[in-house]
Formats: C-alpha cells, structure tokens, sequence
C-alpha cells in the first residue's frame, strides 16, 4: 500500500545529511572571552588536526588581534581552518543554511566561538568573567556536552548549573588532560561507519561473460567478496545494473546514474547513505584477500577524501579497492559536473591517504579470459 507521504511526493525520496546549523559536526565554546576560547579551540587543533580536519569560526571583529589569533589555527593547510566573519554575514542571505553546508562539508568538525554564534551542541568554560553573558544568552544552551572548569574551580559554580537546562548529561573536565581525553572521544564517536560496497555492475565486454558470477573460490565471485569484506564493515550492499539478475544474500544497490561504470555505484551508495564511509571493491579482483582489506582498513584516514592503494605498476592510487570518506560524495558530484566520471582521476587530485599494498599482486585486475586462466593457476599454486 501506497503511504499518504509517498502518494504526495513531488522529490526523489532521499536520505539527507544531519547537518548541524554550519557543519555536520560543530561544537560551540561559550563562557570565556574570546582570546580565551581561540586558545581553547587551539589546544584540541593542534592535539588532533594531523588526525582530523578541523575548523574554528569566529567573528571578525576589530578586538580580535592577528598577533593573538594561535598559530596553528592560522596556519590553516595542516591543521586547522579559521573562518573569521561578522554576525550580518553569517545570518545574511548569501550565508543562508545551504552555502554553509557546502562550504564546511569537508571538515569532520567545526569548533564555534559560542560568544557570537550558536551550534547544536556546546561546551562551557566555568568563566566567572562571562556569567553575566551566559544567564543572559541561557537559551543557547541547548546540547551541553562538557563543562570545563579553569584552574582554581573545583566544582561546577552554582550560577551555572542554575542555568543549564536540567537532564543534560554532561562531563566535568577538570585540566588540560581530561579535555583532551574528552574531545578525542568525542572524535571517535562521530567518525562515520563503514558500509561495504561490491561492484558487479560491469558489462564484462573484454571477458565475454559476467565476471561477477564466475568462480575462483568455490562461490560466485560476488559472494565471496562481499563475504571477505563483512567482518569490517556494518552492512555490505552489491552495486548492480538495473537489468542485471543477481540472487544474493546481500541487499542491492541498482545503478541510479546511466553509462558511468563504477563512478555509478559510487555515488549510488552515497545516495543510499550520504552519512557513512564507503568501503567500494570491484568485482575482477580475484587474488585480493583478507590481509590486504584488513591493511587498508587499519591504514583508514578519515580525515582525507579517501584511503587508497598506491599502484606501483601505474605509479597512481587504485580505485579498486578504497575506502571513499563522506566529503568524497560532493568532490565525486562537483567532477561529475566538470564532465568526468573517473574515480581514479578524482584520487589523483583529491588529499588522499595512500598506502601501499601488501602485495601488489593482490590487485591484479582480471578482464580477459587469458588473464582468468593465469589467476585460476595461481590460486592453484597457491592452494597447494
């Protein structure tokens, strides 16, 4: 039966992103002056912004001197970025909820200098100097996560418990240590999952038959990757054309994007979850194993566009088998738009991490029947 939502539906039903108000991840600092929380904002930049792309807004307002703003955060390429803008441009229509996204879609986090702008979710520095702005802006506490207390403070003041909304589960911080301890868990819980994606979507042209049923290892080809990849990942989805019969075990991703091969299946999987890191191996490669996903997946960066093999044969990362983070999504839309539709050439000029592989061998892509011949010798010997 047809939902009264779905009889109405004028949209393509898609799954979107839970941004925040500028990020999809943001943290706002409120209860210091500003110097104070910029130093704040430095401290966990310069623990974690090797490990994490990062970001620090503030307003660009005339106390706010160049020689105080913290190195690190200025430095902006490695390991922060700091946007520095006035109220009236953040609420004005050129800022509106959309360009902020786009614009911050890249980062895993988005610090906020909570005296000039909101987020959904706040830490409080127990700041006797800021109270009486804090019990006049009360309302911006809506999602208190922490609350550190400054050297001298042994408990959370009165004052502020007072005016934070009560059932709020926060954490006390008491030094530099315990923040640090605090804000890296809280990394660890917004990095996304992990869903695996095979490729079996190709036509099989050089091969003359479906490569993604042919059986190297006791099992159509398809099954045995998707089984290979599981232990890693949260759900593991076939990417397949919308002609193509495949019975599986395994929950279908059909192609929503016409003649554009395994850029297709990519941005279909994103499409199906925007939210989650993509875990994308093709159907042809017959000799990779366990050892080599388990290398990849250890060596993840989630703080690049992707994780990918380094090809030592073509000198270039391998699209095969990578790991594509949520910012890939965009990057993979915005060359689509420019007219390319190769995954490889987004690897090349995107901030990857690239590793090599355990054995390069383990990458060798199979498209003939000459090259099927030679592998099933090789599984042969290798089985012997």
């Amino acid at each position: 039966m047809i939902s009264k939502e779905d009889k109405h539906r004028k949209h393509a039903k898609l799954k979107k992103v839970a941004y925040g108000i500028h990020a999809r991840h943001e943290l706002a600092v409120h209860g210091a002056p500003c110097e104070v929380i910029a130093d704040f904002a430095n401290i966990l930049i310069e623990k974690y912004g090797d490990q994490f792309r990062m970001g620090y807004m503030d307003a660009d307002h005339r106390s706010f001197k160049e020689d105080t703003t913290p190195l690190t955060i200025l430095k902006g390429a490695t390991k922060g970025i700091l946007f520095k803008q006035t109220v009236e441009e953040v609420v004005s229509r050129t800022g509106n909820a959309f360009d902020k996204h786009i614009k911050n879609d890249d980062l895993d986090v988005l610090l906020i200098n909570g005296n000039h702008f909101k987020a959904d979710i706040q830490i409080v520095i127990a700041d006797e100097r800021k109270r009486d702005s804090l019990e006049r802006h009360a309302d911006r506490l809506t999602n208190v996560h922490a609350v550190f207390l400054p050297q001298g403070v042994d408990n959370v003041p009165g004052w502020l418990v007072r005016i934070i909304p009560s059932g709020q589960n926060y954490s006390v911080l008491k030094n530099e240590e315990q923040l640090l301890m605090w804000f890296g868990s809280y990394l660890r819980t917004i990095r996304p999952v992990l869903k695996g994606l095979v490729l079996t979507g190709g036509k099989s042209t050089r091969m003359g038959e479906d490569k993604s049923s042919m059986n190297y290892h006791g099992v159509p080809q398809y099954e045995y990757m998707a089984d290979m990849i599981r232990p890693f990942c949260q759900e593991v989805f076939l990417s397949v054309r919308s002609d193509q019969n495949i019975d599986s075990k395994y929950v279908k991703i059909t192609d929503r994007f016409l003649d554009l091969g395994p850029y297709s299946g990519i941005l279909s999987a994103f499409m199906t979850d925007p939210e989650a890191a993509w875990l994308v191996i093709a159907i042809d490669l017959p000799l990779l194993n366990i050892k080599e996903v388990q290398h990849l997946i250890q060596n993840r960066n989630s703080g690049k566009v992707a994780t990918a093999f380094l090809n030592s044969d073509t000198g270039f990362p391998d699209p095969l088998c990578t790991v594509w983070e949520p910012r890939a999504y965009q990057r993979l839309l915005n060359f689509l738009s420019m007219g390319h539709s190769c995954p490889r050439k987004v690897l090349i000029n995107s901030e990857i991490a690239l590793i090599n592989p355990l054995h390069q061998e383990s990458l060798r892509n199979v498209n003939t029947q000459d090259e099927r011949t030679e592998v099933l010798k090789q599984l042969q010997e290798i089985s012997k």
